[in-house]
Order: C-alpha cells, then structure tokens, then sequence
C-alpha cells in the first residue's frame, strides 16, 4: 500500500465513532489505532503504538480480553462479543466490540473493533419500561 493510501485510510478511520485498534497477541502489543479508541487515554495515536494493553486495561477488562483471545483463531477469525462492556475511562458509555483473527508473517494480530451502544441500551431499557407500564395498566 501506498504512502498515500495508507495515510488516506488513517484519517478515515480516524473521522469514524467506532473505536479501532490492531494489536499483536503475542505480547498484546498496540499496532495501530484510531482517534476514537486513543481519546479514552486523553493521548494521540502515535503515542500509544506500541503500549501493551495490559499495562492499559483495568484488570476486568483484562479478563474479558482475554476470554476473546480464547475464542479467536484461524477456524473461528470472526467474534462478535455478546456481552456489552463499559467504556474504558468513559462512565456511563457502554462498548460492543467484533474482534477479528489476523494470520501475519510476524505472528497474529487482533482488529479490534468496538461500537458505543449507549443510547441503544438507553432505548431497550425505555422499551422494557414501558412493555411494564402497559401490562400493568392491561392487568
């Protein structure tokens, strides 16, 4: 890829909501990632290429990281993560993340991809709410 291409598809990746970071499993390396996955540190991109994630991540989301990790692999390349997560450093904001397997000639890498589903859980959760009121009120 070219120069050119590759600095076209950062800023593109860096104008998206959805949080982006490759990172390598062997030493849970960060390779690449974008503005939205960088701002929860308060730091630019290129100053956490290559921090580790678990120097990064609280303990709980070390877990859950790993569990995915455990998932993940040539016959299963694609996961996407049931469970909802809270944002690291973000109260209130919740994260939805697809992983995906990446085979490279220096080892495999993770693309990690998380989604704020915060409004939609605000949604399902007035939903629900309101599916209560009216079968009480229908009762």
């Amino acid at each position: 890829m070219s120069t050119l291409r590759a600095s076209a598809l950062v800023e593109i990746l860096d104008l998206l909501p959805d949080r982006v970071v490759r990172y390598r499993v062997e030493d849970l390396t960060v390779l690449y990632c974008n503005r939205a996955w960088s701002v929860q540190w308060d730091r630019e991109p290129q100053e956490l290429i290559g921090s580790q994630l678990d120097r990064l991540l609280r303990p709980e989301e070390i877990e859950g990281l790993t569990i995915q990790l455990s998932r993940l692999g040539p016959s299963n390349p694609v996961l996407d993560d049931v469970a909802v997560r809270p944002a690291t450093r973000q109260q209130g904001r919740w994260i939805q993340w697809t992983d995906r397997y990446l085979h490279t000639p220096d080892g495999p890498h993770i693309l990690a991809v998380g989604r704020d589903v915060t409004e939609r859980l605000a949604a399902e959760q007035q939903l629900a709410e309101n599916e209560r009121h009216f079968r009480a009120l229908a009762d």
